[in-house]
């Protein structure tokens, strides 16, 4: 089975989405990544959260690596699924629209919510 490892995940500063890709090669899927790492750590992005004048901020970073991951988009083999890495909150919208009638599947393993809390 092909999937596709979608977004703007970082596996330098969040090595959770390394983890699965690994999972699934020593299990014989066909990987193909479409990424575009979004230059924020964990700590920003919660910096951010907390102080609503930086949004415009995250906004334009966001907006940036979209437009990288549209062109690289159509290099991308045909998947059965499309994986969205860790802290893909804005990620999913977008990859519902480039993979219209892929299953869709988000490393969701908190909230952003919960992690400016």
């Amino acid at each position: 089975m092909n999937i596709t490892f979608f977004g703007t995940y970082n596996t330098t500063t969040t090595p959770r989405i390394q983890v699965l890709i690994e999972g699934f090669e020593a299990n014989d899927y066909n990987l193909y990544e479409c990424n575009v790492p979004l230059q924020l750590n964990t700590n920003q992005r919660v910096a951010i959260l907390k102080a609503p004048w930086r949004i415009p901020q995250l906004i334009a970073k966001v907006c940036f690596c979209w437009l990288k991951l549209i062109v690289k988009r159509r290099r991308v083999p045909k998947s059965k699924a499309v994986l969205i890495g860790h802290l893909g909150h804005f990620d999913i919208h977008l990859a519902s629209i480039l993979f219209p009638s892929r299953h869709l599947i988000l490393d969701y393993m908190i909230s952003a919510g919960d992690t400016a809390r």
